[in-house]
């Protein structure tokens, strides 16, 4: 362990954070920026779970993944982030951006356990159930027998792109009985040798010179694409209904409807995922355990009703009046930590978001949302000087400050 970590963990100050035992959600209030970090490290030293680290922004959250990389290693952390300005997000994704997300969907499938590092609008991007993640991840094996119609079709839907000859991380091509693919998931391609339909062996390769590197006993291929479906004719259905609703014609959606069909331009159809699947996620429903750590809530409160209201501005302009396509008019209304609390917690009581926006504390918050049997126990604690308590409820604790 990092000394570093080891020093924080000893201070007499910080150790009354670890008498919370198993424990899987936290807010971090009354603290520094630095000490959020140690502390999220020392949890994830002292436990077997993943920890997803929420910054308020896009650079705070490139800064606290810059600092937890330098103290415990880039194998141990995830880089989950957005383009901050929604005009680029629903216009084109950042392919960077986009294959860090990827790698870190990847490493929660795997059940890796990393420090996921994201700010608030990547928290809660809408993301399809991590079971069709699962079910769209390629495993082929030596004498496995493929149809190579079948695989084309499954890796464009995947996100992966047919080209002449396979250079880039996202391409494949099929020459024959030899079919190369550069999957997200592994820094070399594969070449994979086909006796008519049956797998005669794997290779990785150089993709500069073209030349073999090594065999392999099998391959596994990530999907690229975040949004992955199989078109139906019920996703233009509802989009047609909603469009009838509104200002919007179906002129302006001609040429969307046909790359939803067609699979092509997938980043710029993620915003039509609501139509898709009747359900959407988000990180939290991929971590079966582990602990969030939400900093500065009130640069996230901020930076959430800023997203929402570029939102509106770009739907009811870029989109020719269309305000209507799937947002909740009590979005905007909404405290993301209120929503979020109400959901998590499960409560027992029929308390609506409106009267919990009322409650002036996230204490207040969490005593009325919560069933009466849970037993609040309060910790005290100093960080950077500052008095601060831990509130532990049932199991999940919250630093409520």
């Amino acid at each position: 362990m990092n000394k570093v970590i080891e020093l924080f963990k000893n201070q007499k100050e910080v150790k009354p954070f670890f008498s919370l035992n198993d424990y899987n959600n936290t807010l971090i209030t009354s603290s520094t920026a630095t000490h959020n970090i140690l502390l999220a490290i020392s949890h994830y030293y002292n436990t077997n779970e993943s920890v997803i680290y929420v910054a308020s922004n896009l650079y705070k959250a490139t800064t606290a993944y810059e600092t937890i990389c330098d103290l415990i290693g880039m194998e141990n952390v995830n880089f989950y982030v957005n383009d901050e300005v929604v005009a680029v997000e629903a216009l084109a994704i950042s392919n960077e951006f986009k294959y860090e997300r990827m790698h870190t969907i990847a490493s929660l499938i795997k059940g890796e356990k990393k420090i996921i590092v994201t700010h608030i609008s990547s928290f809660l991007r809408p993301m399809i159930s991590s079971d069709i993640y699962k079910e769209n991840v390629i495993t082929l094996k030596k004498d496995n027998i493929i149809n190579v119609n079948d695989l084309i079709k499954k890796l464009v839907i995947m996100g992966y792109k047919r080209t002449p000859s396979t250079t880039q991380t996202g391409d494949f091509s099929v020459r024959g009985e030899i079919i190369d693919i550069f999957p997200i998931n592994n820094d070399k391609p594969y070449r994979i040798g086909l006796f008519d339909d049956e797998v005669e062996y794997f290779k990785t390769f150089d993709p500069e010179t073209q030349m073999s590197i090594s065999k392999i006993d099998e391959v596994n291929i990530f999907p690229i694409n975040e949004l992955l479906y199989e078109y139906h004719d019920s996703i233009e259905e509802k989009l047609v209904r909603d469009i009838n609703k509104t200002e919007g014609t179906l002129d302006l959606f001609d040429d969307e409807l046909e790359a939803l069909k067609t699979y092509t331009e997938n980043d710029k159809m993620y915003k039509y995922i609501k139509y898709i699947y009747d359900k959407t996620y988000n990180l939290v429903d991929y971590i079966s355990k582990g602990a969030i750590f939400i900093e500065e809530y009130n640069d996230i409160l901020s930076s959430y009703n800023n997203t929402i209201e570029e939102l509106l501005s770009v739907t009811s302009t870029a989109m020719g009046g269309l305000t209507a396509l799937k947002l909740d008019p009590e979005l905007c209304k909404r405290d993301m930590l209120i929503k979020f609390l109400h959901d998590f917690y499960n409560p027992s009581k029929n308390l609506t978001l409106s009267e919990c926006s009322k409650l002036e504390t996230n204490e207040e918050v969490l005593k009325a949302i919560a069933p009466d049997s849970v037993e609040f126990k309060a910790t005290s604690m100093k960080v950077n000087g500052m008095d601060t308590k831990a509130l532990s409820v049932n199991k999940y604790p919250l630093n409520v400050g």
